[in-house]
């Protein structure tokens, strides 16, 4: 083909010309509109893609990550493999005890009884009276609080509760515990709880597992620990922040000493346990329960794990009842040897038997 140099052009007409400039006119005037469009939302080009993307990380993190501003809560998303793996004979960090499931008393055993057995007698009260039943409101599925948590499985004391379509809330500050919790339903929340105010700087013990915690003269977890800074966050805020029924079936409690440091706070006027297991918890712990309507059902071991119930779930069930239960539930121990230590509920101190 042979191109045309500039002498051998033909000049267009002026409408021709005219004509062209118009069409690259109004070219250019709607590729400005539909840019302006889709830039709409602070200069995002791809709006749709990426609300889709927001909303895939907010699903993924559900509605728990409320507060991530300079101080307060930020999501991590922790990579548990296989849906299985803290339950398989190989699985990581495997140790015998990691694959015996269960609570260490059958504590979730009793709860399992005791909460199916309120609700039940509940359904069937408000069922015979057509009325709905104050004190007694309910969430949808019987719910849990694990504080603290521990481990995913081994002496877990919700872990089978799970299997019976309890949901709940796993409360472990340690992250050496995450992994292994990321396979549970429930909701993990890393804190430590305690105090009326949040971002209080406290010490803690990690590297002893199961008895780490808050360390102080009073708690399990003495000064000689090699220490850590940590911040408390109050359970008011951290109930809020996970959207804690106001009902609550089971509180877990076992925090090496600081369960005082935790109850005190308590929003005993916002919220409602229906039962709770508490370790050791001393005198002025056992009053203030009593003060908010808890009444002691009886110690389940010697070292001192105790079970408590709120005065509205006696409106449905005796308290006689409620000790047959858990009696039924409740491990056999051997009787005590002289010079032996045992939780007096009585002093809230250890004893040694004579």
């Amino acid at each position: 083909m042979v191109s045309l140099n500039k002498k051998h052009r033909k000049t267009p007409s002026v409408s021709r010309v005219l004509l062209v400039w118009g069409i690259k006119f109004c070219l250019q005037i709607s590729l400005g509109i539909i840019i302006g469009f889709l830039l709409g939302s602070n200069g995002n080009i791809y709006p749709n893609n990426n609300r889709s993307l927001e909303a895939e990380i907010s699903s993924l993190a559900t509605s728990d990550e409320k507060k991530t501003d300079k101080e307060g809560w930020h999501s991590i998303f922790v990579y548990f493999g296989k849906s299985d793996a803290i339950q398989a004979s190989d699985a990581p960090l495997e140790r015998k005890s990691n694959i015996m499931e269960g609570s260490q008393v059958k504590q979730d055993e009793m709860i399992a009884a005791l909460v199916k057995t309120y609700r039940e007698k509940r359904h069937a009260t408000k069922a015979s009276t057509g009325k709905a039943l104050e004190n007694h409101e309910i969430s949808r599925s019987p719910y849990f609080v694990d504080l603290a948590a521990n481990d995913a499985i081994s002496l877990s004391n919700t872990y089978k509760l799970e299997q019976l379509g309890f949901e709940g809330l796993c409360v472990e500050p340690n992250p050496v515990y995450w992994f292994r919790l990321a396979h549970r339903k429930c909701v993990v929340a890393g804190a430590f709880v305690g105090g009326d105010k949040d971002l209080q700087e406290v010490e803690v013990s990690l590297e002893n597992k199961e008895h780490g915690g808050i360390v102080g003269k009073d708690f399990d977890n003495k000064r000689k620990s090699k220490k850590e800074k940590r911040f408390t966050v109050s359970i008011r805020t951290m109930f809020e922040q996970f959207d804690v029924p106001k009902r609550v079936d089971y509180l877990s409690l076992d925090v090496e000493g600081a369960e005082e440091l935790i109850m005190k706070d308590f929003p005993f006027d916002t919220y409602t346990i229906s039962f709770a297991t508490i370790e050791r918890p001393k005198l002025g712990l056992q009053a203030l329960m009593e003060k908010n309507g808890y009444n002691f059902v009886m110690l389940l071991v010697n070292w001192g794990e105790t079970i408590w119930v709120h005065n509205s779930v006696l409106e449905l069930m005796s308290l006689e009842e409620i000790k047959g239960i858990v009696s039924k539930a409740k491990l056999r121990e051997r009787p005590l040897q002289k010079g032996e230590k045992y939780f007096d509920i009585k002093t809230g101190q250890f004893k040694t038997f004579q």
